[in-house]
């Protein structure tokens, strides 16, 4: 009996530590946006998300550049991870600062200055570290507006992703509202 007295500060010291791991979030906490429908333009992968009421309209980076009316109907533009290499690169600069439409750039830890800035190289410019994995770029009649948006516990995960993919609209829907 002496025995058991001993043992159970040791056993609810232990509940409490299993209760206090379980009880901790494992998945991002973030709220599926449930705003306004969307059109978002993607160039690249068209992502998964968890939202049903977004629509996605494919585009190409040439399009940025030969057509005048590829914003058209666009509430913002994705440009997703295996694109954004080419998207850095100098001839697309220009485009970004005047589209007047927010662009995000997806898995994009350079950061927004590699697709703004002509003379920078996408590949000479560093990670920047910020566990951003996504940047957004928006400037409006010469006032620039940049975001930064993370993953949950930085760990790349679908549903972290989809989790950033909700704050993103979330956002994009606020441009829209307040015209920022």
């Amino acid at each position: 009996m002496n025995r058991l007295y001993r043992f159970l500060p040791f056993a609810a010291a232990l509940l409490i530590v299993i209760w206090m791991y379980n009880d901790k979030p494992d998945k991002d906490p973030t709220e599926k946006y449930d705003g306004d429908a969307l059109v978002i333009g993607v160039i690249g992968e068209v992502p998964e998300i968890r939202e049903q009421h977004i629509r996605f309209r494919e585009l190409t980076l040439d399009h940025l550049v030969e057509r005048s009316d590829y914003a058209a109907g666009l509430d913002a533009i994705f440009i997703t991870n295996e694109k954004l290499p080419e998207a850095a690169e100098p001839r697309f600069a220009a485009v970004f600062k005047s589209a007047n439409i927010p662009f995000f750039f997806i898995g994009a830890e350079k950061g927004h200055f590699p697709y703004i800035d002509e003379e920078l190289s996408f590949e000479d410019m560093p990670d920047h570290g910020s566990g951003m994995y996504g940047s957004g770029y928006y400037q409006l009649s010469g006032k620039e507006q940049v975001w930064g948006f993370g993953l949950y516990n930085d760990t790349i995960s679908d549903w972290n992703v989809r989790g950033m993919y909700s704050r993103i609209l979330g956002k994009i829907e606020t441009i829209k509202l307040e015209g920022i």
